[in-house]
């Protein structure tokens, strides 16, 4: 089933045709929430003799609505969401837009986010080469293998440490970070702490020692888009990292698409959801290998 999407505003419908991509971006930091740093993104792409039907943009005023995205086994609704950018590729071969929406900070630094985010998916990685050594689970949940492992840490800066998972209606550490800032947002007290569960160490998720969660869930186009570097978190953890910096098409990329015909296929069903960790002052002698 294609995922579709669609933003309403008190005056207009956007509706967005078999997208072939998204990316779901945050930065919580314990105490301070979101810090305007929510964003949800979608691509919208033709053939470039085609030509797009529904024209989008921000405007001189804030556009709040809301957007749905919808299909392949999810139903995402993100309420009172500002259409904050639109950013429009052309070239030879394509027509695309890329779309961004974002959370203002005075909405939810003061209420639980106004998102529900439905997903039935059941997804496991195969067993593979590292058979059962890399799993994960989350508090009253089953293990569930890794997609990667990742682990940055030093004597001089903060420990970072990333989390890939194929993305499904368990363990998801998507979800479980948006409740734990929605617990801190409406008790105005911080999280309780919980625990990550890896085969053979605890990761104990805790507002005293935890600096910033930067999580993204990424389907089709945007699973080229890599997150922010370990390197990158060490040097300048801010939560504006969470922000999607999309690379333009190189030169040799856009002297091919002259004379090419038909988009490329589908980047497949599968989504992956990424969790980094910026920890202050703990975990400096883990080692995982």
């Amino acid at each position: 089933m294609a995922i579709t999407a669609e933003f309403r505003v008190a005056d207009d419908t956007f509706t967005f045709q078999n997208i072939p991509g998204y990316r779901i971006s945050f930065c919580m930091t314990p105490g301070q929430s979101y810090q305007g740093h929510y964003y949800v993104y979608l691509v919208d792409r033709i053939e470039a003799q085609s030509t797009i039907t529904s024209p989008i943009a921000p405007g001189t005023k804030m556009r709040r609505g809301t957007l749905d995205i919808v299909g392949n086994q999810r139903s995402y609704t993100f309420k009172d969401i500002d259409l904050y950018s639109v950013e429009t590729i052309i070239n030879y071969r394509e027509r695309m837009r890329l779309v961004c929406f974002k959370y203002d900070d005075q909405l939810t630094s003061r209420h639980a986010l106004p998102a529900q985010l439905k997903n039935s998916a059941d997804n496991q990685p195969e067993l593979g080469p590292l058979n059962d050594d890399y799993n994960f689970k989350l508090e009253g949940t089953l293990p569930k293998r890794l997609l990667a492992y990742q682990l940055m840490n030093g004597s001089y800066f903060s420990t970072v440490m990333r989390l890939a998972t194929l993305r499904d209606e368990s363990n998801s550490l998507l979800e479980r970070i948006i409740e734990a800032n929605d617990q801190e947002v409406v008790s105005q007290d911080p999280f309780r702490p919980f625990t990550i569960s890896l085969s053979s160490n605890t990761v104990d998720l805790d507002p005293r020692t935890l600096e910033h969660a930067f999580i993204d869930e990424s389907f089709g186009l945007f699973l080229d888009y890599p997150s922010p570097t370990l390197t990158t978190l060490t040097e300048n953890a801010h939560p504006a990292q969470a922000a999607l910096q999309v690379p333009y098409y190189s030169h040799r990329d856009l002297l091919s698409f002259v004379g090419a015909r038909g988009l490329p296929p589908s980047k497949g069903k599968d989504t992956v959801e990424t969790a980094t960790f910026v920890f202050r002052e703990v975990y400096r002698d883990l080692a995982m290998v």
